[in-house]
């Protein structure tokens, strides 16, 4: 399965737009003197993303922003970070914030292109290059209560990045927002990987040569606005049945 590719990476300036296209802004937090790691920053944009989507069935404007964002092809998430004051204004803007571990995401609603909020335009789009842990982990991911279905039995959503494609860190966290996003576009198995009775999501972050060979993986491949050629498959994601969940 082939996700849709257009997103512009970090370190885009976003010009030459159509004037009805919209954008998903990925902001992270960045304090001086903090140490965030890059696989913090991948699980809390994983789960912000997730959690945005979800939030749809009972909120008719943010569904209404997202179905116009969903429904334009170049699907835009955008990386920026921000610190202090900054940070404090765009928090104040319709969104889903989420901290794990050291990293703290907040994804905001989408909004048009041409009508960019000030406290978002004004942030920086390059330098999010965080430092990764030195241990692999498995993540789950805490969501509201199931609300595109439920199942009898959890299964789990696997996510795999690119080891042979160098990308920073906000590069990265849009990519890993397609794979959360795309994903969402199979309901049935989308609803699949919930877990109605704890209402958690199961996301895993797995090596890339553990990806099926199968035609159930979803590529997510870049357009090549940055740091990658167009068509780059830069990250896998794939389900699991709910008798493969140890």
């Amino acid at each position: 399965m082939n996700a849709p590719c257009g997103s512009p990476s970090v370190g885009e300036v976003v010009r030459n737009y159509d004037e009805d296209q919209y954008a998903l802004p990925i902001i992270i937090r960045l304090e001086k003197d903090t140490t965030t790691y890059r696989q913090d920053a991948l699980v809390a944009t994983m789960t912000a993303v997730a959690l945005l989507l979800l939030a749809r069935a009972s909120n008719q404007e943010w569904d209404r922003v997202i179905t116009l964002w969903m429904n334009d092809d170049k699907h835009r998430k955008i990386a920026r970070k921000a610190r202090g004051a900054r940070w404090e204004a765009v928090s104040e803007l319709p969104g889903v914030e989420v901290t794990y571990r050291t990293a703290t995401v907040r994804v905001l609603v989408p909004h048009l292109l041409v009508e960019t909020p000030v406290e978002v335009s004004r942030l920086q789009v390059a330098g999010i290059d965080l430092e990764p842990r030195s241990s692999a982990f498995t993540v789950r991911v805490l969501i509201p209560r199931p609300l595109v279905g439920t199942a009898a039995k959890v299964a789990r959503l696997h996510v795999a990045i690119n080891p042979d494609v160098p990308m920073s860190t906000g590069k990265q966290m849009a990519q890993v927002g397609h794979a959360i996003h795309y994903a969402s576009l199979y309901p049935e198995q989308f609803s699949k990987a919930f877990d109605a009775q704890r209402s958690t999501l199961d996301v895993d972050i797995v090596d890339w040569a553990d990806a099926p060979s199968d035609g159930s993986v979803i590529n997510v491949e870049d357009a090549g606005y940055t740091e990658v050629p167009p068509g780059t498959v830069t990250v896998k994601a794939w389900f699991s049945s709910a008798d493969e969940v140890a």
